[in-house]
């Protein structure tokens, strides 16, 4: 049977199913899902008036056949435990003030996620009636925070608080930039029915991979003496290069040929019954980049004492930041060094599971459900329901409201600007946070351009 009477006949099978359903079986799949704190990109799906749906979606084609992708910048900062005023915040000298967060009640780790997304350009457009292809390429930024509220704690206060006691300080960081090159196709089995793909060809910049974080630090009651027990061990690549990065196009020359590589799968797919939509996707399949080139390998094992710590001071920041304490550290430790190791970052696979029901002409309803798994940082479950309306030819809005347990918690908003073929676009999930970022648990947006024909 030829390649599109089998697709065909396939789907017709699935049609005469699927028609026994409607959008509202997809909500109450919805309610029963897990949500966490995490704000991951979820409005975007919705805003199929821009070609960046489809990185949520390789089968997710515009109404306009030839998309030009200028420069986008994507960002996401969330923390379950603290805002990121009280992470960040400076006082008068300008210095790192943790006072604040060292009060919070914190928990036996605290994470602190940040994710930055760059596109640089790209391109779409049709091959015939059925073929699209597209080409783009974005450099990423990834990091991933593991704190201990002790450490926090020492930082800010001291270490007499905890005279006469065993603490664990030992936390992790994770991080890395690379480059990404997309190569993606679209393929119409019919009007109808839509399965894309897209290869992504992935360039490793600089990284940070903590592997052990075990540090026990025990302060003697008398004299401040201390004694540590030790499993750390961290992988650097390229470290240097990221204090040279200082614009998108340092980023995109330090990463498209470096020895840091891999590769990375997009599949999904589309179906439209009536005035339902359809979307299943598989977004970062299998995705990894081997790092090797300039690497860096520290790791301390055992245990060490030191007599020498006879202050209150020793690891509070400023204290840290001296070449004294620094080089004290290094010889007690007793850290071996290795060059040239290798590294496996696995990045986390996400899935997209949505529907959509166009209500009138103009206003349109939707329901996702989006589940982030592997890599470095933890998985996330999120549940949104959209509307998305136009308001004539020029602009086009949207509203995402995120759910936990049947309540709300989070408002994400959408807006596409049209002037003749330029896209003017900006996408949120959490508009409050958007506008008081520095006051929030989590703020995430992308902001960018286009030309549409």
């Amino acid at each position: 049977m030829p390649f599109d009477e089998y697709f065909k006949a396939f789907y017709h099978k699935i049609e005469v199913k699927m028609k026994k359903y409607s959008l509202f079986a997809l909500f109450i799949l919805a309610f029963g899902q897990q949500h966490t704190w995490a704000q991951q990109e979820q409005s975007l799906h919705f805003v199929t008036d821009i070609w960046q749906s489809n990185l949520t979606n390789p089968a997710l084609l515009t109404t306009k056949k030839i998309n030009v992708l200028l420069p986008s910048v994507y960002f996401n900062v969330n923390s379950p435990d603290f805002t990121i005023n009280e992470m960040f915040k400076a006082n008068a000298e300008g210095k790192l003030d943790m006072t604040e967060l060292a009060k919070n009640r914190l928990k036996p780790q605290n994470r602190l996620d940040a994710n930055i997304n760059v596109q640089s350009l790209g391109f779409s457009m049709p091959v015939s009636n059925k073929l699209t292809l597209s080409i783009y390429q974005a450099t990423n930024g990834n990091s991933f925070f593991n704190i201990r509220p002790e450490l926090v704690k020492v930082l800010v206060e001291g270490n007499a608080q905890y005279l006469g006691q065993k603490v664990s300080l030992g936390s992790s960081a994770n991080g890395s930039f690379y480059s990404e090159i997309g190569l993606g196709a679209a393929y119409k089995i019919q009007e109808s029915l839509v399965v894309g793909v897209r290869v992504k060809a992935l360039s490793g910049i600089s990284g940070v991979f903590t592997e052990g974080s075990k540090i026990d630090v025990a302060f003697d009651n008398t004299n401040y003496a201390l004694s540590f027990d030790n499993n750390f061990s961290v992988k650097t690549y390229s470290y240097d290069k990221i204090k040279n990065i200082k614009t998108a196009g340092d980023a995109l020359n330090q990463g498209l040929f470096s020895g840091n590589s891999g590769l990375s799968f997009d599949l999904g797919a589309t179906m439209k019954l009536g005035k339902m939509t359809f979307a299943a996707s598989i977004i970062d399949l299998a995705g990894s980049i081997n790092w090797k080139e300039n690497g860096k390998g520290y790791a301390t094992n055992g245990t060490f004492s030191y007599s020498g710590a006879n202050s209150n001071n020793f690891f509070k920041i400023d204290s840290i930041n001296s070449t004294a304490f620094q080089d004290t550290i290094k010889k007690l430790v007793g850290y071996s060094e290795t060059s040239n190791p290798e590294f496996k970052q696995k990045l986390p696979t996400k899935i997209y599971l949505s529907g959509t029901y166009q209500l009138t002409e103009k206003l349109r309803l939707g329901a996702l459900i989006y589940n982030e798994s592997g890599g470095m940082g933890d998985g996330h479950t999120g549940i949104s329901l959209n509307a998305t309306t136009s308001l004539g030819k020029i602009l086009n809005l949207g509203g995402t409201v995120g759910l936990w347990n049947g309540q709300v918690s989070n408002l994400g908003v959408s807006a596409v600007i049209k002037l003749g073929p330029v896209q003017i676009y900006g996408v949120t999930d959490n508009v409050f946070a958007a506008i008081q970022p520095y006051d929030s648990k989590g703020t995430n947006g992308r902001v960018g351009l286009n030309l549409a024909f």
